[in-house]
This record gives C-alpha cells, sequence and structure tokens, in this order.
C-alpha cells in the first residue's frame, strides 16, 4: 500500500501544477477571492502529494496495486477540488450538502461526465478554466500519463492495464508519449479552428477542453451556434470516440491499417442512428448527427424533451458507446461487435475446440468471459440506478436514460439536476460515475488478496 500512496502522491503533486494556468488567469482578471480559493487548492494537491511521496517509496505497481491507485486518485482529486466551490460558497446549506453538491460537480468533470447542479449559475472565469482543465487532464487520463514517463517500459504492462492503455508501439513508454502527443495536438489543433471561425479565444480554449475530452460542460449554448461550428465540434467528438490506435496508424503513416471491423461497424451504427433519430425528431440532418455522436461518444452537451422514441434511442446509443480506447464511454463497439460474434457462433464455441477469432488473432475463452462480464455489470449497473431514482419520485424511462448517462460517463440529463436535488439522487449518481469511469473489474481487482493478477482487457 506504500507504494500506491508514494504514486498518489506524484499524481496530486501532478494535479497541483496543473492549476497553474487558472491561478495566472485569476491574477490577470482580478478574481481575488478565486485566485485565494485556487492556490489554497495547489497548495494542497502539491503539500499533500509532496508528504505522500517522502513517508512512502514509489516503486513498481502489481495490476492490483495500479488499480488501487487508480480507485484513489477518482476519489482525493475530486474532494481536494472541492476546495474553491467551498470557499467561495458556492453552494447553500449544512456542510454536508456543500460538500456533496461540491463533490458531486468535481467528480462529474474528473470523470468527464458533465452533470452539473450549476445550470444558469455564472462562475468565475478562472474556476470555469481550472474546471475545464480537469475535465481535459480526466480525459486520458493525463497524470497518469505522466507518471508512466518515471517507469522502465518493461515495468508498464500492469499499470497500463489498469488504466486501459494498450500498446501501440513497441514499448509502452513510447505509446504512452504517443497518446500524450495526439491528445494535445487535437486539443491545439480546434482551438486554432474555433478562433478562425469567430469564436472568442476563451470560450474557445473552455469548448474544445470539454469536447476533447467528451465532458460536454459547455461555456456556451453550442446549439445556438452556426452550422459550421457544430461541424467541428461533430469532428471533434468524433475523432474523440475512436480508437486511440487508429490515430497512432495515421500519424505514423500506416494509412492501411486505419480501417478495422470496430471502425466499420461504428460508422454504421452512426449512419443508422442518424437516420432514426432523424425520422424520430424532425430534427436536420447535422443536428441529427450531433445529438447521435454526442451520445455515443460520451461528451453529453445537452438535450430537449423529447419524445419516447428519441429517448429510447439515445439509451441504446449510449449503452453502445463509442469505440474502445478512445476518450469515450459506454460498453464500447468492440464488445459490441464481440458480443455478436459469440451470439453467432456459440454452437461452435460450446462444442469446438477453437476460440472466437478478432483482427486475426484467437480470442482466449477468460477473454470472452471478462468483456461478458463487464457487458452484464454495465447493463446492472445502469438498471439498479435507474430503479432507484425511480424510487426517489422520476418516470421510469427518463431514470434509464439519467442512470445509463452517468455509467456510460455521457452526461446529458432528462431529469432537471440542481442544489434542490434530493440528497439520494446525488448520491446514487456519483457512485454511478464512479464506477462508469473506472468499470467495475479494477474495482474487483483493488480488492482481491491476491498480489499479482494477468488480466487482459480491452478498453
Amino acid at each position: 500500500m506504500r507504494s500506491v500512496l508514494a504514486n498518489l502522491g506524484f499524481l496530486l503533486q501532478l494535479s497541483g501544477f496543473f492549476l497553474i494556468p487558472s491561478i495566472f488567469y485569476a491574477f490577470y482578471l482580478n478574481e481575488v477571492n478565486c485566485l485565494i480559493s485556487l492556490l489554497i487548492t495547489s497548495l494542497t494537491f502539491l503539500c499533500l502529494g509532496f508528504l505522500l511521496n517522502a513517508l512512502c517509496e514509489r516503486k513498481k505497481l502489481n495490476l492490483r496495486e495500479a488499480c488501487q491507485l487508480l480507485i484513489l486518485f477518482f476519489i482525493v482529486t475530486p474532494l481536494i477540488n472541492c476546495i474553491p466551490y467551498v470557499y467561495l460558497r458556492i453552494f447553500d446549506g449544512n456542510a454536508l450538502e456543500v460538500v456533496v453538491d461540491s463533490f458531486f460537480e468535481n467528480i462529474s468533470g474528473t470523470t468527464t461526465t458533465g452533470f452539473t447542479l450549476l445550470k444558469g449559475v455564472e462562475l468565475p472565469k478562472s474556476l470555469l478554466l481550472a474546471r475545464a482543465i480537469n475535465q481535459w487532464v480526466g480525459g486520458i487520463g493525463i497524470v497518469f500519463i505522466l507518471l508512466s514517463f518515471f517507469y522502465p517500459s518493461k515495468s508498464l504492462f500492469s499499470y497500463a492495464k489498469a488504466i486501459g492503455i494498450e500498446k501501440l508501439s513497441e514499448s509502452y513508454k513510447h505509446s504512452f508519449f504517443s497518446l500524450l502527443f495526439i491528445y494535445i495536438f487535437y486539443t491545439f489543433l480546434f482551438i486554432i479552428i474555433l478562433m478562425i471561425l469567430g469564436i472568442d479565444p476563451f470560450n474557445s480554449v473552455l469548448l474544445i477542453l470539454t469536447t476533447i475530452s467528451t465532458t460536454g460542460l459547455a461555456p456556451l449554448n453550442v446549439f445556438s451556434l452556426d452550422w459550421s461550428i457544430l461541424c467541428v465540434l461533430i469532428l471533434c467528438m468524433f475523432l474523440a470516440s475512436i480508437s486511440f490506435t487508429i490515430h497512432f496508424n495515421f500519424f505514423s503513416g500506416k494509412f492501411r491499417k486505419l480501417i478495422n471491423s470496430e471502425l466499420l461497424l461504428y460508422l454504421f451504427l452512426i449512419f443508422i442512428f442518424t437516420s432514426l433519430f432523424y425520422l424520430a425528431t424532425g430534427k436536420d440532418p447535422i443536428t441529427s448527427l450531433f445529438y447521435v455522436l454526442q451520445t455515443s461518444s460520451s461528451t453529453g452537451f445537452g438535450m430537449e424533451n423529447f419524445d419516447s422514441v428519441a429517448k429510447s434511442l439515445l439509451i441504446l446509443i449510449a449503452i453502445i458507446g463509442s469505440c474502445s480506447f478512445s476518450a469515450g464511454g459506454g460498453m464500447r463497439i468492440f464488445r459490441i461487435y464481440l458480443l455478436g460474434k459469440v451470439l453467432a457462433n456459440s454452437p461452435h464455441l460450446i462444442f469446438g475446440d477453437k476460440g472466437l477469432s478478432y483482427s486475426g488473432k484467437i480470442m482466449e475463452s477468460h477473454d470472452l468471459v471478462i468483456h461478458l462480464l463487464i457487458i452484464i455489470s454495465f447493463i446492472s449497473l445502469a438498471f439498479l440506478g435507474a430503479l432507484v431514482l425511480v424510487a426517489c419520485g422520476y418516470n421510469f424511462q427518463d431514470s434509464l436514460l439519467q442512470s445509463v448517462s452517468a455509467v456510460a460517463t455521457l452526461g446529458i440529463s432528462p431529469i432537471e439536476l440542481s442544489v434542490a436535488s434530493p440528497l439520494a439522487t446525488k448520491l446514487t449518481l456519483i457512485c454511478l460515475m464512479f464506477l462508469g469511469r473506472i468499470e467495475v473489474l479494477p474495482l474487483l481487482i483493488a480488492f482481491l488478496k491476491r498480489g499479482e493478477l494477468e488480466v487482459r482487457t480491452y478498453k
């Protein structure tokens, strides 16, 4: 556990440094109270991180310890990020309500879900920037990627498996670096494009940070923007929802490897769902495509009060989700493809001696079991969450869409969320966002008593 805490300390220090741009921006805007709150938050991250590093020795992590680190990070980081909200008195109420509301707001950003209790509430610009950076950092786990550079490449197998990063090249270290480069490149590219199209620099930065991370906490109403800007956001969401392996092959000049079964299925589903959504709602094709992509990529900028047919489509799209090894959420296209192959080949799998093939490789039975368990756990969590929300007084369809939205880290909210929402609703959504972001498997591995586990996962 000491090695886990030492690595957590390093992650907390990195989180403290990521607040520096917001601190300078608060100073520039003369937002004194916000500046003080951000300084306190940054110092808390840095001091606690330094303390954990000093008291504990950072060593190579096995899979169980890497999963424990993942869980601790997604609990401790949002908790510390509550400081500005408490200091600035963003939320009213007793101490418990203020802490729960602040934690809800922050874990929503860290997990890239995008729920908010502050719809229509004006926040300091520097706090908005801090929140957007937090979303961007959470998108592909930037702090985890930076931590990887302090490990030898051969020691990163378990670590990469825990946070869902595949081996893109000859070494995990090069894979981590490539992933970081691609993410940063797209971020700056789309910010520049939005500025060229007339969006002011501040809103361009916030809009792309929240889009590329698939969070969707936009600083403005995206549905009121010009169609050209919507097309840019559509492209950004699509790129965020496809596998980083495809991006890596593109930047490496391996154009023949860009197309695979998962991408073809994803494109086919986008076309089908866009057509169905167009027929169900009467929205124009671009808006229909926008709704489908914001749902499948788990970006979730928002939604209108659609009828039951449109909501059912959104539920299905959110459950299926984006491609494997992407910033998006949901069950993943890969697992849907895999489930289809399992059902189609079930007689051969039961009575035959051959495994299931994918991308020219035979997948072992325990890999199939793991993916099927993840599918079952995803659906079970969504329905369990929906039942709790129904008990809170909401209708079943809205509750199911809200629950799926939380587990898929989507963030569209058919239920009106606010400070006045029941405590049980907030706590339920907090749990669903947390479990949806880390997935159930790492949680189970973290609490198993075996020291070293080899589990092959495709995230």
